[in-house]
């Protein structure tokens, strides 16, 4: 027992918030000491101990018998109350730990993978590239086209590696055009399929009439 803490400790040993050690030695030193029997006496009506206590006749801590009959009681409750502790600290520590690691093993173990590609191609003064990402729920490609003059309708269009086609966009593309002296910028445009990257195998580049403008293949 720390001899500064002898008395200030008896809130602690009733609460069973010390040691085993300090415990023995604190229970050794009561036993002696009557300023600690008049205290715990005092805090003896805590919580599942007031009924006990005010039920029965108030005991005389000068007698070894009630105060021993006094420490016991106090013993098993801060015995029940250490072990509500135990398991309270043991089940938050088990959602501490696991929690994350349920919440991980949830998840696939690359829910967003790197796939993302970029085609190019080139026919006669027309050019294009693509840029290929594929997605949990499909595919997301992004088109900038070049070298192309109008008027023209235009779409592009995934064709997978079972032959079904599926458009993705279409637009028009005005006199002036897009990627060409005159308007030197090209046209920029995005869109999406529920196909998956793995299945296409190849995005084309078609006018309204059917006529290949570009064919970008991995």
């Amino acid at each position: 027992m720390r001899p500064s803490l002898e008395h200030t400790d008896l809130g602690a040993y009733v609460v069973g918030a010390l040691s085993d050690e300090e415990t023995e030695a604190f229970e050794a030193h009561l036993m002696e000491c009557a300023q600690c029997q008049r205290e715990l006496k005092a805090f003896a009506p805590l919580p599942d101990l007031l009924d006990q206590v005010d039920e029965r006749p108030r005991p005389r801590l000068d007698d070894d018998v009630v105060l021993t009959g006094l420490l016991e009681r106090v013993a098993a409750d801060r015995r029940r109350r250490r072990r509500t502790w135990v398991v309270a600290a043991a089940a938050a520590l088990v959602l501490i730990i696991a929690g994350p690691l349920l919440v991980l093993g949830s998840l696939p173990s690359d829910p967003w993978p790197d796939r993302s590609t970029t085609l190019t191609a080139t026919k006669g003064e027309v050019w294009a590239k693509l840029a290929v990402d594929g997605k949990p729920w499909g595919t997301e490609v992004r088109l900038e086209l070049g070298g192309i003059t109008g008027p023209l309708s235009c779409e592009l269009r995934a064709v997978t590696r079972t032959g079904v086609t599926r458009p993705l966009m279409d637009w028009a593309v005005p006199q002036y055009g897009y990627g060409v002296p005159s308007q030197p910028k090209p046209l920029v445009a995005s869109g999406m399929t529920a196909l998956r990257r793995e299945e296409i195998a190849r995005f084309e580049v078609r006018t309204s009439d059917g006529r290949d403008l570009v064919i970008l293949e991995p």
